[in-house]
């Protein structure tokens, strides 16, 4: 008659190994820390993957470090604490394998869980990260004192057991952050990445399932189990694509037409010509609002425009959800952008440019767009002639496609495959330190600072490095999101470039989408004064939709509440970026 199965109990000596070919202990314990170093991979892939969904629902702040690691490893502490209940002081090899179960099932679904639950319920993603979070380091601490246990019920001594179990954690842990950094997240995206992290996590438990199948409590229900895990596994990884592009059409209220993850951002394309999400309509608070997209609980709302100039057409670009441009206005955005600018810089004439102190006596103008990749700052800059341009993008996946596909090539007129057009994919900030180039127009055209890698483009340090980079009389222009709705975050800009030694100028645009944006005009050599009597006299022989002599009169007009507080407003430096959260505030108070 076959002997029972055996626990092994946290108290007692390794048990004599029962009947049936059990492998020998020094390869259970090999197992036991394999199967610690890969959880441990499985560990940190699944709380980096929930790190990047946070800064995508949330905005890219410091603290979802705090809501996700910083809360996984307070939950650790509390997982391993728990094992010192006495429901854990007979520690069956099952209950390991359970552990591993679940750590596999919460890796795969924490992705396409929480993006599919926060687009269905806006408000509560916080909440779903701030809960996820700790529920996998709970699980994740149990692990390693379950592990002590069991070796040491196999006759591992103290020292050795330690050196087996924390070394391979740790050793998961770091290949998890440089695997998910160089490997997974550029060729897997962040769904694939997370679930790839629960199948590795599945096979460790199927290992020691196997490793320890004599020595199993429940063997059925424990494979029953495992078998479930397996399945549902290979469910979601055949489904994923898709569970992942209907959770994302949740997010905006056109029809997607185009979406990729890129090792930088994710990006999306949509048009109204494209059904999207009719659960917008449903969701308005306010009759004659429409929501057009979601950050996680805060919403962008639009009036229905009434204006003449409102298009049939809207198409519209996103990263990391939040809107770029749409068709229906981006001409208003780039011609105020780029038009004024290139005035004050003397690009209007030799007349002009030794009026402004600018530089007529080159043989061709040049001009530098940092971000941008788009191509429409581009468009607008090409208008004049001569010229020549170098774009400065980060994510060569936005040039090329804006470049090469024709479906949004035409935006920008084909810009980006100019021969004036010279592409440099690369940081901004580098290129501006190494260039030695000299440029009449600087064209700042980045991204809002909703993380703290587009924060840094608003810094102090590198509006120095833009203003070492002008030609004399050169003029540097960036973005600078709402005055009105962002008053506090567009003063800290306009304060910023000021503490670099420049003299500012501030322009507004009335918007269809963005309702109110603003943009900051800045030069070494030109006082603010010297600038606003010569943008009185603006004019363009570049043909546009928008701008006239008026519309630049009225930009640079400002109330009197348009500026206050600007000076209780700190600069932001690039090593405090008080920016990312006076710009996160704002967008929480809308």
């Amino acid at each position: 008659m076959t002997p029972p199965p055996q626990s092994i109990s946290a108290r007692g000596s390794s048990p004599s190994p029962p009947s049936g070919g059990t492998p020998p202990v020094p390869v259970l314990v090999g197992v036991l820390a394999l199967a610690l170093l890969l959880s441990g991979f499985c560990g940190i892939l699944a709380e980096l993957s929930l790190f990047n969904l946070a800064e995508n629902l949330l905005g890219g702040t410091n603290r979802n470090l705090t809501y996700t690691m910083g809360f996984m490893m307070f939950a650790m502490g509390a997982g391993a604490a728990l094992t010192g209940l006495r429901w854990f002081h007979t520690v069956p090899i099952d209950l390991l394998i359970a552990v591993e179960l679940a750590i596999s099932v919460l890796a795969m679904v924490s992705v396409v869980g929480i993006y599919t639950l926060s687009g269905h319920l806006p408000a509560a993603a916080p909440w779903l990260i701030w809960t996820f979070s700790p529920l996998l380091g709970i699980v994740i601490g149990l692990e390693i004192p379950l592990v002590l246990r069991i070796n040491e019920a196999l006759g591992v001594g103290l020292r050795p057991n330690a050196a087996l179990v924390l070394a391979p954690d740790y050793i998961g842990a770091l290949a998890a952050f440089v695997l998910f950094a160089f490997w997974l997240l550029p060729a897997f995206g962040l769904a694939r990445a997370a679930w790839l992290g629960g199948v590795l996590n599945l096979a460790v438990g199927g290992l020691v399932l196997w490793m320890f199948r004599a020595r199993l409590r429940r063997p059925a229900a424990t494979g029953v189990a495992f078998a479930l895990v397996a399945l549902l596994a290979g469910g979601l990884g055949w489904k994923l694509e898709g569970l992942m592009a209907s959770a994302e059409q949740l997010h905006y209220r056109d029809g997607i037409v185009w979406s990729r993850e890129s090792p930088y951002q994710r990006m999306a394309i949509t048009s109204r010509a494209k059904p999207g999400n009719p659960e917008y309509g449903r969701r308005e608070e306010i009759p004659g609002l429409r929501v057009i997209a979601r950050r996680g609980p805060l919403a962008l709302v639009q009036v229905p425009p009434t204006h003449p100039s409102q298009c049939t057409e809207d198409i519209r670009f996103y990263i990391n959800g939040g809107l770029q441009f749409s068709t229906c206005d981006e001409h208003r955005y780039h011609e105020m952008l780029v038009h004024p600018a290139w005035f004050l810089s003397g690009g209007t004439g030799a007349e002009a440019a030794r009026d402004m102190g600018g530089v007529a006596g080159e043989a061709i103008p040049r001009a530098l767009v940092l971000g941008g990749g788009d191509g429409l700052a581009v468009r607008e800059l090409l208008k004049y002639d001569p010229i020549r341009i170098d774009l400065v993008e980060l994510d060569a996946v936005v040039v090329e496609l804006f470049r090469d596909d024709p479906r949004f090539s035409r935006l920008n007129g084909g810009s980006l495959s100019d021969a004036r057009v010279e592409v440099h994919i690369g940081d901004a900030v580098r290129f501006l330190h190494r260039t030695r180039r000299r440029y009449r127009l600087i064209v700042l055209d980045f991204p809002d600072p909703h993380q703290t890698a587009t924060a840094r483009l608003y810094s102090r340090q590198l509006y120095l490095a833009a203003a070492r980079a002008l030609a004399p009389g050169g003029i540097v222009v960036t973005q600078s999101f709402s005055p009105l709705y962002h008053q506090p975050a567009f003063l800290v800009v306009r304060k910023t470039m000021a503490a670099a030694g420049l003299q500012v100028v501030s322009l507004q645009v009335p918007m269809l989408t963005f309702e109110h944006w603003g943009f900051h005009l800045a030069s070494r050599s030109q006082s603010r004064q010297a600038m606003e009597a010569r943008l009185e006299r603006f004019h363009t022989r570049a043909t546009t939709r928008y701008l006239n002599r008026a519309a630049v009169q009225a930009a640079f007009r400002w109330d009197k509440e348009s500026f206050l507080g600007e000076d209780a407003l700190p600069v932001n430096d690039q090593f405090t970026l008080p920016l990312l959260q006076i710009y996160n505030q704002g967008l929480r108070r809308q």
